[in-house]
């Protein structure tokens, strides 16, 4: 479980991960605008969501979205993914 406790400093390099076992994905890296705890995080992105039907619960896919149009959050513009292999093997 995660510790919401943690505080994300100004500056951070935060990567958003979600799914399990094969459906795991990430994106890229944002940097954090100002210092928030995950929990403060947590609270404001829920009470900002708006459900379309009843029974609607935010959606992970939404949270990073949410981050970079609140203003908590930054894109990046130089962030370069670099795979150098499988199974042992390095493949540049």
């Amino acid at each position: 479980m995660n510790d919401l406790t943690q505080v994300l400093k100004k500056d951070t390099l935060l990567i958003i991960e979600i799914g399990e076992y094969s459906d795991r994905s990430w994106f890229q890296p944002i940097k954090m605008l100002a210092d928030y705890s995950k929990e403060e995080l947590v609270k404001e992105f829920r009470n900002s969501f708006i459900p379309t039907y009843p029974g609607d619960e935010p959606e992970p896919y939404d949270f990073l979205p949410w981050l970079v149009k609140s203003g908590k959050a930054e894109h990046l513009e130089e962030v370069h993914s670099w795979h150098i292999g499988s199974y042992g093997y390095f493949d540049p």
